[in-house]
């Protein structure tokens, strides 16, 4: 059951005070949640795209990429975020269907796309294959 906006924030309240600015510790306490709950934290803007993506791959991007993440509403994931950029690549974090999607994109044009808990480590190793 959706709740509501005070409600939820309260949660997220708390979930933030355990995890003490410690991305990983959060991810695991969003872990023991709720799987409904889960997803409305997840898709709400009470989270930065950061935490959702550390919620996801359980690891950090680049300082640059959590730089940039740190500045989005986790909400934001579901449109996309240019996160990193390696050469001519740019690597966009959305979330889809609560599955994590890591686009490789060299200016408009979508080069690889993949997704899953292991999508972040694969787009890595296939643009540093990259010509």
């Amino acid at each position: 059951m959706a709740k509501d906006t005070f409600e939820l924030a309260g949660i997220v309240d708390q979930l933030l005070e355990s995890a003490v600015d410690d991305p990983v510790r959060l991810a695991i306490l969003l872990d023991d949640l709720d799987e409904n709950l889960r997803e409305e934290v997840l898709v709400s803007d009470f989270l930065n795209a950061l935490q959702v993506f550390v919620y996801h791959f359980r690891e950090e991007p680049s300082a640059l990429g959590a730089e940039r993440l740190i500045l989005h509403a986790g909400s934001d994931a579901v449109r996309g975020i240019v996160f990193e950029e390696i050469d001519i690549y740019a690597l966009v974090f959305r979330v889809e269907m609560m599955t994590p999607v890591i686009e490789v994109r060299a200016g408009d044009d979508l080069i690889a796309r993949f997704a899953g808990g292991s999508a972040y480590r694969e787009a890595i190793r296939a643009v540093e294959g990259m010509p």
